[in-house]
């Protein structure tokens, strides 16, 4: 298989992993170890031990890619953030919860300085960061995050989009592990309104979002 082929994979699976390590191998003995398309190379080697829990093979993999992508781009580059918010991932897996937020605010604290806060990307690191605190039990951690969430997606999506649906209701759930149950009620609303407008009444996510809503009253008026 090509390097092309490899490189346009969105994931790697069993049944052609082990001509991705065969063809890296030949690549690393051929001494190109520095460049970008060798990074992707192992990046998607990373991304399948992830996906399979083989985290320490995926760790110095993904350390690689962070090493070689700041050294090719430096380290204000959107690439070299990703590679971060990557091995923040790994991390948070491993609930090496300390490293992994480290990792995540660098690739936020760069993803900011270079195409700002209001884009569905940076949405998508805080959203990261967000649950990294929520696995924690931090709730306010958390809840503080997922409202910058809630607040980029507005304005970037639309208040009718699937994207910001899906930030209330969590938010909203956040709000109901706290026992905010007002606050909870609101969202919640709002969110099986636009899953109304989205899918209608007759699907399976307005039935979620309705779900949702009558356990909060459950818990409110038990």
């Amino acid at each position: 298989m090509v390097l092309t082929s490899f490189l346009s994979l969105a994931q790697i699976n069993d049944s052609n992993v082990k001509s991705l390590i065969d063809f890296i191998s030949k690549t690393e003995e051929q001494g190109d170890i520095s460049s970008n398309d060798y990074a992707n190379l192992i990046n998607n080697l990373a991304i399948y031990y992830t996906n399979k829990e083989m985290y320490i093979e995926a760790e110095p993999l993904f350390v690689k890619v962070s090493t070689i992508r700041k050294n090719i781009y430096g380290d204000n580059h959107m690439s070299y953030a990703t590679s971060l918010n990557n091995l923040g991932f790994l991390y948070q897996k491993q609930r090496r919860y300390n490293d992994a937020e480290s990792k995540f605010l660098k690739s936020l604290k760069i993803y900011k300085s270079i195409m700002g806060e209001k884009n569905a990307q940076y949405a998508t690191f805080l959203n990261n960061l967000s649950y990294l605190y929520f696995e924690q039990a931090k709730y306010s951690d958390a809840e503080r995050e997922l409202v910058k969430v809630l607040s980029i997606r507005k304005e970037v999506d639309g208040e009718n989009s699937e994207d910001y649906m899906v930030t209330l209701s969590k938010l909203a759930n956040l709000y109901q592990i706290q026992g905010k149950y007002s606050e909870a009620e609101s969202l919640y609303i709002k969110s099986l309104e636009v899953s109304k407008n989205l899918f209608g009444v007759n699907t399976v996510d307005y039935s979620i979002s309705l779900g949702n809503l009558g356990q909060l009253y459950i818990l409110e008026y038990k």
